[in-house]
């Protein structure tokens, strides 16, 4: 079910691949992403959700920015509202 339509403003955090591979492979919590075909499944599936996001209009933020500068994009106004 989609509930997206219930809000006003709906943000997608996106990353680089090659940031998700090194993430995945550098933690120690969760076996999942140390075999390279569960990686290779986790970059299909994250490009199918950034299109996906695109195409249901969320608004895309780079999660490698800065956390001042993601939290200002939130807070801020809306991308479809500003003059």
């Amino acid at each position: 079910m989609d509930v997206s339509r219930l809000f006003d403003r709906v943000f997608y955090l996106t990353a680089p691949p090659e940031l998700i591979r090194k993430r995945l492979a550098a933690r120690e919590d969760n076996p999942f992403g140390k075999n390279p075909e569960e990686v290779e499944l986790t970059i299909e599936h994250k490009a199918r959700m950034d299109a996906k996001a695109r195409e249901m209009g969320f608004e895309v933020v780079d999660a490698t920015l800065p956390l001042d500068e993601i939290f200002r994009i939130i807070v801020g106004p809306s991308k479809h509202n500003r003059a």
